[in-house]
């Protein structure tokens, strides 16, 4: 935020923190929900599997976007208002019940993989698998309109076998 200078932090254990430029003073926390402990497909270890990537702020709107694997193991996209940590209205996005064609997206075996991207007012995440290349998870790119995240698109890898998105700095795009 221009006028007090923030900085922000989100972690394994869902949790996005808002620190004071000057002195690292929290202005703000919040807690986006329990987040997942033992993914799946890996077992005992990484325990920690809430939010993974780096998020991204829409300057514009003072929003930040978060992407999280939940307590159940389902996977959600959050918009949190960067003066106050609020909800923004209408999110978050259950990426469980999203579909691309004719394929479910499924959670058990998908992890959020990639820093997000905002392009033209739309949120990007993308998903691979969880560690050690377990289960037979596809690449997806999700697509959520940040003002009106009724609006999604989704794109999946027809691979049915380990074919992940793995770009840890974003998505490219050329705008």
């Amino acid at each position: 935020t221009p006028s007090t200078g923030q900085f922000f932090a989100a972690t394994t254990e869902n949790a996005v923190y808002s620190l004071e430029e000057k002195t690292g003073a929290q202005t703000w926390k919040h807690n986006i929900g329990g987040y997942l402990v033992n993914a799946p497909v890996c077992g005992a270890d990484p325990k920690h599997h809430g939010i993974v990537s780096p998020p991204i702020i829409d300057e514009a709107s003072k929003t930040i976007f978060v992407a999280a694997a939940m307590t159940d193991g389902h996977h959600e996209i959050h918009a949190l208002n960067t003066d106050t940590g609020m909800e923004v209205a209408g999110w978050p996005v259950d990426v469980s019940k999203i579909k691309a064609g004719n394929l479910a997206f499924p959670s058990n075996v998908q992890n959020q993989r990639s820093a997000l991207s905002l392009v033209n007012g739309v949120v990007y995440v993308a998903f691979g698998g969880y560690c050690g290349d377990g289960g037979n998870y596809h690449g997806w790119v999700i697509g959520v309109n940040a003002a009106d995240p009724t609006k999604i698109g989704a794109w999946a890898t027809m691979d049915n076998r380990q074919a992940g998105i793995w770009a840890a700095g974003g998505l490219a795009s050329d705008g």
